[in-house]
C-alpha cells in the first residue's frame, strides 16, 4: 500500500512539471506578473517573488489538497484529547481514507487533463496508477512491479 502511494506521488511530481509546459505552437504574450523583477539595488532588500496564477489543473490539485486538510482538521477537532486506544485507531483509519480518496480524486484531475491534451502515455500510467490504489494485489498475490533478480 505504501509502494503504491509512493508510486503515485512520484508519478504527481513527474505529470505536474510537464502539465505547466506550454505546448508547442501555443506561447503566450510576456506578461508583467511573470517576468523577474530586477535586481535590487541593495543585497539587504529581498524583493517578494510576483504571484503567478495557477494553471487550472494546477488550482484543482490545490482545492484538492486544500479540502484533504479541512477535512482531517475538522476530524482531529469532533474527537477531542483524552483519546483511548480505539478511539485512536478508529481516527487514524478514517485519516488514511480520507488521504487516500484525495490522492484517488487529484490522479483522477491529472488524468482528465491528460486525456483531454491528447498525452495518451501519460493517460495511461495515471490509469495503472488509479487501479493499483483501488484494487491493490491481495497479500501474498505477486505485484505489478517485477522484483529484481538475485545475484
Amino acid at each position: 500500500m505504501h509502494r503504491t502511494l509512493r508510486f503515485a506521488l512520484l508519478l504527481s511530481l513527474l505529470v505536474l512539471p510537464a502539465a505547466g509546459a506550454p505546448t508547442a505552437g501555443a506561447q503566450s504574450p510576456p506578461d508583467a506578473a511573470t517576468q523577474p523583477l530586477p535586481a535590487s539595488p541593495s543585497a539587504d532588500v529581498l524583493t517578494p517573488a510576483p504571484r503567478v496564477k495557477p494553471t487550472p489543473m494546477v488550482a484543482e490539485l490545490l482545492e484538492s489538497i486544500e479540502l484533504e486538510r479541512i477535512q482531517i482538521a475538522e476530524l482531529r477537532r469532533a474527537l477531542p484529547g483524552g483519546r483511548d486506544r480505539s478511539q485512536r485507531l478508529e481516527l487514524q483509519r478514517r485519516i488514511e481514507r480520507i488521504k487516500l480518496d484525495g490522492e484517488v480524486a487529484r490522479l483522477r484531475v491529472q488524468l482528465g487533463y491528460a486525456q483531454r491534451e491528447g498525452r495518451q502515455a501519460v493517460a495511461e500510467v495515471l490509469e495503472r496508477a488509479l487501479q493499483m490504489i483501488q484494487s491493490p494485489a491481495a497479500p501474498g498475490q505477486p505485484s505489478a512491479r517485477p522484483r529484481p533478480e538475485a545475484r
